[in-house]
C-alpha cells in the first residue's frame, strides 16, 4: 500500500501513517510505502529514520521493520505480524485516528470513537 505525505505537517503525517497501517492490517497488505519527498524539507523522512518512530508505533501495536531506503523520497516499511495481530484479528476497541477506546454501538460488530466519531465495522 502507498501513502503520499507531500504537504503534510509531521503530526498530520503520523496520523495518516497510523490510519494506513490499520488499513494494511485489515486487508492483509503488510508493506507500506511512504512517499515523503526530500527536496523541499526532510522533517518527515528524518523522523521515520529515528528509533523513536519505531518505538512510538510499537506502543500503538504496529511492529515495523525498515525494508528499503534506496529512493531518497520514499521509505518502505514492513508491518510485522505477531500471534496477537493476525489478518483477521485487529484491535476492535482502538481508534487508529486518535488513540481512544471505541465504544460498541447497537449494530452488530460496529464500534464508534467517542472523540472523533469514526466508525469501525468488524466482519467476522
Amino acid at each position: 500500500m502507498k501513502i503520499n505525505l507531500h504537504g503534510f505537517s509531521l503530526d498530520d503525517a503520523l496520523d495518516e501513517i497510523s490510519y494506513k497501517l490499520e488499513e494494511c492490517r485489515e486487508i492483509g497488505d503488510f508493506i507500506l510505502e511512504i512517499i515523503h519527498g526530500y527536496k523541499h524539507g526532510t522533517k518527515i523522512k528524518d523522523y521515520l529514520m529515528l528509533d523513536l518512530f519505531l518505538k512510538e508505533f510499537s506502543h500503538r501495536g504496529y511492529y515495523l521493520s525498515l525494508r528499503n531506503i534506496s529512493n531518497k523520497g520514499t521509505t518502505i516499511f514492513e508491518l510485522k505480524t505477531t500471534k496477537k495481530f493476525q489478518k483477521n484479528e485487529t484491535l476492535i476497541n482502538y481508534c487508529y485516528k486518535c488513540n481512544k477506546i471505541m465504544r460498541p454501538l447497537n449494530l452488530p460488530n460496529t464500534y464508534e470513537c467517542p472523540n472523533c466519531r469514526a466508525f469501525k465495522k468488524i466482519s467476522k
